[in-house]
């Protein structure tokens, strides 16, 4: 709570310094950009001045991938990424489909922006997290379900999410019993042999 409390201070204090410097007409080039893009974006999140999103996604978000998938779910917040100058990777839904991100692929799917490959990343998401209730949801919606879905389960060692997905004709290949052997999953290998 403290180290947020002088974060908050801090960034109240680059606000400020921020306001003052631009009443006396000092602007840098960065910090042009940054109104620039806030000028185009409105506003992050609902009631988050755009500035202080910056210093979120500069101070609290280190990985390229984070930022990806932060650019490629929110408009205002891709704004926010962009302004700190960041090397950003390209948002992939393999990488979110490991990395468990299920509503962020969710919301690509919304906007149409899965292809119907990436589509079967959603329940490989559910499966790599171990959220059974996540499967048995998507599942539920149509979402098509693959070999990821298995092998991600096996991989986590998640053998009820595999039973209750071979049990629903979900397709798995040798790579279910390679990810569960590669990661000491010998429960999952009994299982699946």
């Amino acid at each position: 709570a403290r180290q947020t409390h002088t974060t908050t201070r801090a960034v109240h204090a680059a606000s400020a310094l921020m306001v003052a410097e631009a009443s006396r007409g000092v602007e840098t080039r960065a910090r042009k950009r940054k109104r620039d893009l806030a000028a185009q974006a409105g506003v992050a999140i609902p009631g988050l001045p755009f500035d202080v999103a910056v210093s979120i996604v500069e101070k609290h978000l280190p990985d390229p991938a984070d930022l990806a998938v932060l650019r490629a779910v929110s408009k205002g917040m891709r704004d926010a990424v962009d302004a700190t100058g960041r090397k950003v990777e390209e948002f992939e839904g393999w990488t979110a489909a490991r990395r468990g991100y299920l509503s962020s692929l969710k919301c690509q799917r919304r906007r149409g922006r899965l292809s119907d490959e990436d589509e079967g990343l959603l329940c490989a998401a559910a499966a790599r997290t171990g959220d059974i209730e996540a499967v048995k949801a998507l599942r539920a919606e149509n979402f098509p379900s693959d070999w990821r879905t298995c092998a991600f389960a096996a991989k986590r060692g998640e053998l009820e999410v595999l039973k209750w997905a071979r049990e629903r004709g979900c397709p798995w290949d040798e790579r279910t019993c390679a990810f569960a052997a590669k990661r000491g999953e010998l429960e999952v290998l009994k299982w699946a042999r």
